[in-house]
């Protein structure tokens, strides 16, 4: 199979002329405050850990006279591809142990922190929440699910980042893959809360289904299996396989550092869609993004998720103004219960603007809205303003 490709490969660009490269994306470092703990900053610092450790890989390949477009170069990457995959998974395990520590936090935990564990985790490190057993219901189950909530929002926000650019590095693959395949390896793997004994109710996948289940009347195993449904869905998502594909086929092969990220032309636009799951105070949730990029520097994603027949609906609309200024508005809008318990749906929603404007190499931004109560991605389940600000500095381009 790897020959094929390798002669396929070989093939194709002998045909055909190569296009220009797209321009390596730079190297970014963000700080921001927020109303609440927030894991974006987080998340976008572990992925330029990530690409630093990329960058740094290929110089040494350099260095060494592997990093070439012959059979030599090939194989030397197809080396490293385990070790790619294991950073890779660090960064995306870290991101999503924070994830535990921000349910926690927004749930008025004080002593979440690191501690030593067994196991293949980050590092030897997990978190733990030494007050968890005085959290309420709601929160104790929030913080359960807070690790895979992280890693979809971590997703979400790369795969944003990569359609809106038109191209990624070679290190957006693996690391949008295991934060995207995180709640889908995670649900397709856990057992049941029937199935399980003592020790699996550690699993975050488990956990969820027996604390829901029994908040909601549903029993675990009914919501073990809209779990699996959601990981099934989640794992279809066509941006994560594409770019998948591309680390192999452009980057190990190829020795291509930076892809184009795909979409269908039409309408003078470039459309893409994605799908993703996430676990909320009102069950299991799926979603379908549409993205939507145009020429003129505007981007718009419509979004509907459902679960337990609850729909939602969210539309987020971005443009660049000017040189170096872009502006972004966004509304949620759904009919969900008010919490895990049975009882009637209620119209609820959300509305966010935000502002961004490059100096240089630092980019200030902020952005204010506010919720009604209700399940929204990185926000707590109670109504209020929300607000932050932070600033982005390029480290190198």
């Amino acid at each position: 199979m790897l020959a094929i490709l390798i002669v396929g490969a070989a093939s194709a660009s002998a045909q055909t002329p190569a296009a220009p490269a797209p321009p390596r994306p730079p190297l970014v470092l963000t700080v921001s405050w927020d109303s609440a703990p927030h894991n974006i900053s987080t998340a976008r610092n572990f992925q330029t850990l990530f690409e630093l450790y990329g960058r740094g890989a290929d110089a040494l390949y350099e260095k060494a006279s592997l990093f070439d477009r012959g059979a030599r170069g090939v194989i030397a990457r197809l080396a490293r591809a385990p070790l790619d995959a294991y950073v890779a998974w660090l960064a995306s395990v870290a991101g999503h142990e924070f994830g535990h520590c921000q349910q926690a936090w927004f749930a008025g935990s004080r002593e979440c922190h690191w501690v030593s564990a067994p196991g293949p985790y980050a590092l030897g490190h997990v978190i733990s929440i030494g007050d968890f057993g005085q959290l309420s219901p709601a929160g104790r189950q929030a913080s359960t699910a807070g690790g895979t909530l992280a890693s979809v929002v971590g997703a979400d926000s790369l795969k944003r980042e990569m359609f809106e650019a038109g191209h990624a590095g070679w290190t957006a693959a693996p690391l949008l893959a295991f934060r995207q395949f995180d709640i889908s390896l995670y649900g397709l793997t856990s057992p049941s809360p029937a199935e399980a004994g003592p020790l699996d109710y550690a699993n975050d996948m488990t956990n969820y289904a027996a604390r829901y289940g029994s908040r909601s009347g549903r029993g675990g195993e009914a919501v073990h299996d809209a779990i699996v449904r959601g990981a099934w869905w989640n794992a279809a998502d066509p941006l994560t396989w594409s770019a998948t594909y591309g680390y192999f086929a452009r980057y190990v092969v190829r020795g291509e550092r930076t892809a184009r990220v795909p979409g269908v032309a039409l309408g003078g636009r470039r459309w893409m869609v994605t799908t993703s799951a996430w676990l909320s105070e009102v069950g299991v949730r799926q979603s379908l993004g549409i993205l939507s990029r145009g020429s003129a520097g505007d981007m718009v994603e419509i979004t509907p998720s459902w679960g337990e027949q609850q729909p939602a609906l969210a539309v987020r609309w971005s443009r660049t103004v000017s040189s170096g200024l872009q502006a972004t508005i966004s509304a949620d809008v759904w009919r969900q219960r008010t919490s895990a318990a049975p009882g009637p749906l209620n119209t609820g929603g959300s509305f966010a603007a935000a502002v961004s404007r490059a100096f240089g190499r630092v980019r200030i931004a902020g952005d204010v809205g506010y919720k009604s109560a209700g399940a929204m991605l990185t926000r707590p389940h109670q109504a209020g303003w929300f607000f932050a600000v932070g600033t982005s500095v390029v480290v190198t381009r």
